[in-house]
């Protein structure tokens, strides 16, 4: 066979392909995009603490910074957190500083320090403001603080903070029993720079304005 030459011819421009430009369409989806990026981002937010967006739920603690025997609160759960740690008696804290305000969300509070277990150490409230306080439920002592107790050579401290919200005691309890707005019972302790703004409602027979001894 003999060879043959094919000579192919092209035909068209041979300028380059112009840029497809992006639609109105495209921008609008891309806009769509970035905003869902966004919402999803704020939705995972996390503020100091541990608290949510929607605020502290009432029940999740969170261990604080800690040195030492000193601990540095900045929300909702971590006070949580040194409350249940104050009234089960597995830590005495020498100092707790507060770091920022804390709302505390309506959500029924626990008060720190019990009879058994009270708090003996120094509370440092920077003069910041824990609102959101809600206290209904029975007990000897009620308040942010329920018993904050020292010794005439240690006394204990709470100073620099303000309290909002509402300690409301219906019938019950015993005989003796404390309630207020920062602290239900303090004796050996020496309070200053504290602010109560928090509407208490006593409706026992049994329980007295918060009561202080040897302050």
């Amino acid at each position: 066979l003999s060879n043959t030459l094919v000579s192919l011819e092209l035909s068209g421009s041979s300028t380059a392909p112009t840029p497809v430009r992006h639609t109105e369409e495209m921008d609008e989806q891309e806009r769509q995009a970035r905003v869902s990026r966004l919402k999803t981002a704020i939705e995972e937010v996390v503020l100091p603490g541990g608290d949510t967006e929607e605020g502290w739920d009432g029940v999740t603690v969170k261990e604080p910074a800690r040195e030492l025997s000193s601990v540095y609160v900045a929300g909702a759960e971590e006070l949580a957190w040194v409350a249940a740690q104050v009234n089960a008696g597995t830590a005495a804290f020498t100092m707790v500083f507060l770091q920022n305000d804390i709302d505390l969300n309506g959500k029924e509070w626990t008060p720190i320090g019990t009879e058994e277990h009270p708090f003996t150490g120094a509370f440092e409230g920077n003069a910041c403001t824990v609102s959101g306080l809600s206290v209904t439920q029975t007990s000897n002592c009620s308040g942010l603080f329920g018993n904050v107790a020292g010794s005439e050579d240690a006394k204990a401290v709470v100073r620099n903070l303000t309290v909002e919200g509402t300690v409301s005691v219906a019938n019950g309890g015993n005989v003796g029993s404390c309630i207020g707005g920062v602290i239900g019972r303090a004796s050996h302790a020496r309070i200053s720079g504290c602010t109560s703004n928090a509407a208490v409602n006593n409706e026992s027979t049994y329980f007295i304005s918060t009561e202080s001894i040897g302050t």
